[in-house]
């Protein structure tokens, strides 16, 4: 596994520390946020670093990019140094708000582990390589992109929560983007109560699975209407329903954490 060495976990880490500061006001004005896009960067900043170090060790890599040329003939020792050079080119350039804490961490980097000195071919190879990377993802911004719509009320339908009347609908393009390392399977059935991509039918399981979950979030909806969570429910449903807070981000950061 590529994150096996203190030399390349400090990479991981930066892929997350880079979702922390990215909904961090104080920090950054934002480049990535939301739970698609913070994952889309952190899959592809950690795949880039996977990939150029198999390129460099003939074996095989995850996105199928054809490296540029000289890569795969760096030799195995500089290997660690082309794989974090393609990784913190991948945050370089999907984190642009950061880019004053991304160039220091990178200069500690190769500092702390002896690496010798910044921008040497090695490094400018892999960083070539994470642009090719970040390019896989050209589209990014337009499936990510704010969908304007009025929400109807009514069984399976959006209810917007007063306490955000404001409240968008991020990434409905996103079945459109490119995958990364990802196959779809024809065959694979649909969530339960789904019929096609645009037809639910309530069955009496789904219906009463969906009521479950109407009940539970009724506090959410409507303040003044008792709900019927409990203590232990309410601090469950708070740890892992966050969505981009301040100081934390996005699930997928805490999924990271948790692996």
């Amino acid at each position: 596994m590529t994150a096996t060495t203190a030399k390349m976990r400090y990479w991981c880490d930066m892929a997350m520390e880079c979702v922390r500061r990215d909904h961090t006001p104080g920090i950054s004005s934002g480049d990535q946020r939301g739970p698609f896009l913070s994952a889309r960067a952190m899959g592809m900043a950690l795949a880039a670093l996977n990939d150029a170090i198999a390129i460099v060790q003939s074996r095989p890599t995850l996105l199928g990019i054809t490296p540029p040329p000289g890569l795969a003939t760096v030799g195995v020792v500089n290997a660690d140094l082309a794989g974090a050079a393609a990784c913190a080119q991948v945050m370089r350039l999907r984190y642009p708000n950061q880019a004053n804490l991304l160039e220091p961490a990178w200069l500690h980097w190769l500092e702390y582990f002896n690496l010798g000195a910044a921008s040497g071919p090695v490094e400018m190879l892999g960083r070539a390589f994470g642009t090719l990377v970040h390019q896989k993802g050209a589209n990014d911004p337009i499936d990510a992109a704010v969908d304007q719509y009025t929400p109807v009320a009514g069984p399976y339908n959006h209810i917007v929560p007063p306490s955000d009347p404001m409240q968008h609908y991020a990434g409905g393009k996103w079945g459109t983007a490119s995958r990364l390392a990802s196959v779809r399977d024809p065959g694979f059935p649909f969530p339960p109560g789904r019929v096609s991509p645009t037809v639910v039918n309530p069955t009496p399981h789904f219906a009463a699975d969906f009521a479950k979950v109407a009940a539970k979030g009724e506090n959410d909806r409507d303040p003044t209407v008792p709900g019927s969570r409990t203590l232990p429910e309410e601090v469950t449903g708070v740890a892992w329903g966050y969505d981009g807070p301040p100081e934390l981000g996005t699930p997928p950061r805490l999924y990271m954490q948790v692996i």
